[in-house]
């Protein structure tokens, strides 16, 4: 999003529509890093061919439901108790060691275990109950997000 508004910045003064320039700028910028990610998994694996048949549709849809699962992991995280949502974002969003995180909020690593279990047990329900791995996933991509 940063480099949509910096490419409208630089060219504001030659764009008439702000809107559908931006619309441009980031769908072309969603192409570009899936072709990006395709050309990385063509060097891998030289029989895949999975970017050319993505259309903008499903581009857009894949994108939909990542920020669907963001939205959610944020309402989840809303509604943990304060000890909870701290000890889940010093472990998981900040990415300190337990021990550290523990240390910081000044508790037990026993404590710190305990508060951890129920945070991702209830983001996993706000998740619509998934499971650890799908949990995980969802983490990495908001951390990566928010970076």
């Amino acid at each position: 999003m940063q480099d949509c508004m910096t490419v409208l910045i630089e060219k504001r003064s030659q764009v008439e529509n702000e809107r559908a320039f931006l619309y441009a700028v980031a769908r072309n910028k969603i192409k570009q890093f899936y072709e990006k990610r395709a050309r990385g998994l063509k060097r891998f694996f030289p029989s895949f061919e999975g970017f050319e048949e993505m259309t903008m549709e499903s581009l857009s849809t894949s994108l939909s439901i990542r920020v669907a699962r963001h939205n959610d992991l944020e309402v989840g995280m809303q509604g943990l108790k304060s000890r909870q949502f701290a000890a889940f974002q010093l472990r998981y969003i900040e990415g300190l060691t337990e021990p550290d995180a523990a240390k910081v909020l000044s508790i037990s690593m026993a404590t710190l275990k305990r508060d951890l279990e129920r945070a991702r047990r209830q983001l996993r329900r706000a998740l619509g109950d998934a499971d650890d791995e799908q949990l995980d996933s969802i983490l990495r991509n908001y951390v990566r997000g928010r970076g």
